[in-house]
């Protein structure tokens, strides 16, 4: 579940819940948040990544989706998730 600004709150097949804190960002325009989220999520499980692994890329990658206008212009790339998660 995608609480917007609160961060995700998942839970796992044995019944596990956690929470991701969202990353610190200026949000803008959260158009395409979602869909951001949706996707890096799926790219990351289909690349190896365990579940709360690949939650927590898709929630920096939309957290950066946020300061931009519009959702073509808020999608990360790879290289500006990898600086993110960095820091």
């Amino acid at each position: 579940m995608t609480p917007g600004g609160d961060g995700v709150l998942m839970t796992t097949t044995d019944g596990q819940a956690a929470h991701v804190p969202p990353g610190k960002t200026t949000v803008r325009d959260t158009t395409g948040a979602g869909d951001t989220f949706n996707g890096a999520l799926a790219a990351r499980l289909a690349a190896g990544d365990d579940l709360a692994g690949a939650v927590r890329i898709a929630t920096v990658a939309a957290s950066l989706s946020v300061p931009q206008i519009g959702a073509r212009a808020g999608l990360p790339s790879v290289a500006a998730i990898d600086a993110a998660l960095q820091d």
